[in-house]
């Protein structure tokens, strides 16, 4: 099942590659049938240079904590896990 949805995530991505939708910020939402979620953040800044970031939670109570928590509150050199 996983190849299919790889697959159809990369058609899709395709397709809006070739539209004329100008994207800044484009983030991949992935859960494991373990529980763990896995995020990829790909984005732009104001120069144009490309930042990515990959996180991973061991489960969505992690995922929530981190999502609710203010983006101040969190030190610049702290590993999300």
């Amino acid at each position: 099942m996983t190849k299919k949805m790889f697959k159809e995530a990369i058609t899709t991505l395709k397709a809006l590659k070739s539209s004329d939708i100008e994207l800044t910020d484009l983030c991949i939402h992935m859960e494991t049938t373990a529980g763990e979620i896995l995020e990829l953040d790909i984005e732009l800044n104001e120069t144009g240079e490309l930042i990515k970031e990959y996180n991973m939670w061991e489960n969505e109570e992690d995922y929530d904590t981190y999502l609710n928590t203010d983006p101040e509150e969190i030190p610049e050199n702290m590993l999300l896990n």
